[in-house]
């Protein structure tokens, strides 16, 4: 086997020059090739170790990357920057515990890094090391008195915990930093339970977007969620195992938990969500016939003007993000009547979450109807259900109170819903 020849130091500065280049141009390939060269010719140079992790980290190779920037490191102790992508690579891997002592290296090094203290917090936040996570963002305000996303996170920890005062107290350092943040006002409106008719749609896409991922182990698994099968039930203990129940319309579909309960019990379904990351992975099931990324209300006005018809519309855990439900039972009855004229029944599955005796009724204008709670959910009460259907035509099916899923240590309730038309 022939060994490689030794270049000269003018062609590796040269080498060095076109790996930079190829990547500041975004050639990630290009500039990977030219780093491992490098490598080969220098050793454990650790700038070379530091620029090919950065390209791994840019390819989503968060494995190799890591890799990259712990060999760094090892050469280089003291290199600050090295540090802290080692620790976004581990944290990226799952590595948790890695990430908290990278940062925490770093922080000996350079204990006024904002930045490192902000992504300390995170790795303490998904660990559920909350009481460590609340300390490592006031540090990480307490530097930097702007830094949005550490006051939002804080506030979120606080408001998870109870302390009212606290997490008002950052919700309105949110506002004061971004006065448009509509997810921080909407918090705050829960705090104060205040009357507010729907949960701005910044705020649920935020939500879900950030939680895609980890959605439905979360749910299933960790919170012990029910709906979609509990839902599945009720149809079949009301109309019948065998019942079709046609073309379906999945309202804020997420991840497709609904499609994946109500499977073999309908002929095509389509679904509508504000999150691209929820929908990304409800694509990959191959499910739905159609799949769109937007808010119900709209995509029910869109309908409405079209020529589509549907036996069927589904809104599983969906209301609890709008308070008043008059549009959607107005929009859905609509849509509902294009299909009597073909003698065909249709059906309105959905659920509700029930009022808990923590909530202020004369903080809201009509207590009767629906109020926001602290959680920054909605609940509604069965006579204001009762109200809509009887408005708008619908005939109740079924009504069942149903144990949804865990919230902490106890069990959270609601009603599941079977309106015929």
């Amino acid at each position: 086997m022939s060994k490689s020849h030794n270049i000269s130091e003018q062609q590796l500065i040269q080498l060095y020059s076109e790996a930079c280049g190829y990547h500041e141009q975004g050639d990630l390939e290009r500039a990977k090739i030219c780093y491992l060269s490098l490598l080969h010719q220098l050793g454990e140079a650790p700038v070379i170790l530091y620029n090919l992790g950065l390209v791994w980290y840019e390819q989503m190779n968060y494995q190799e990357a890591k890799n990259c920037f712990s060999r760094a490191v090892k050469a280089d102790p003291e290199d600050i920057d090295s540090w802290f992508n080692l620790a976004l690579s581990q944290k990226k891997c799952g590595d948790l515990q890695g990430a908290i002592e990278s940062n925490l290296t770093l922080l000996k090094r350079v204990p006024h890094h904002a930045d490192a203290h902000y992504n300390l917090s995170l790795c303490y936040q998904e660990a559920h090391r909350y009481d460590e996570a609340i300390t490592s963002y006031q540090n990480t305000v307490t530097l930097d008195e702007d830094h949005l996303s550490a006051h939002n996170n804080l506030a979120y920890l606080y408001h998870r915990q109870g302390q009212k005062k606290m997490a008002e107290k950052h919700y309105q350092q949110v506002l004061r930093i971004d006065p448009e943040h509509e997810s921080a006002a909407h918090m705050l409106a829960a705090i104060a339970q205040r009357d507010v008719g729907k949960a701005p749609d910044e705020y649920v896409t935020a939500v879900f977007d950030e939680y895609s991922i980890r959605f439905e182990k979360s749910l299933l698994e960790d919170l012990q969620y029910r709906g979609p099968a509990l839902l599945r039930q009720l149809v079949e203990d009301t109309l019948g195992k065998k019942y079709l129940l046609g073309t379906c319309l999945d309202l804020g579909c997420g991840t497709g938990l609904v499609a994946d309960s109500l499977s073999g019990m309908f002929t095509a379904i389509d679904g509508v969500d504000l999150s691209a990351g929820m929908l990304a992975i409800a694509r990959k099931k191959d499910v739905y016939n159609h799949l769109e990324q937007n808010d119900i209300i709209s995509f029910l006005k869109e309908v409405q003007k079209g020529s589509k018809q549907y036996d069927c519309v589904i809104a599983m855990d969906v209301f609890v993000y709008l308070g008043d439900l008059r549009e959607v039972f107005y929009l859905v009855g609509n849509i509902s009547k294009k299909n009597k004229q073909n003698n065909r029944h249709v059906h309105f599955l959905f659920s509700t979450e029930t009022m808990q005796q923590s909530v202020e009724p004369q903080t809201i204008s009509d207590p009767s109807e629906y109020q926001l709670q602290l959680s920054g959910r909605f609940c509604h009460s069965s006579s204001y259900i009762h109200d809509l259907t009887k408005e708008h035509g619908w005939e109740i099916c079924a009504e069942e109170t149903v144990k949804l899923r865990k919230e902490g240590s106890e069990w959270l309730h609601g009603s599941l819903w079977l309106l015929r038309m």
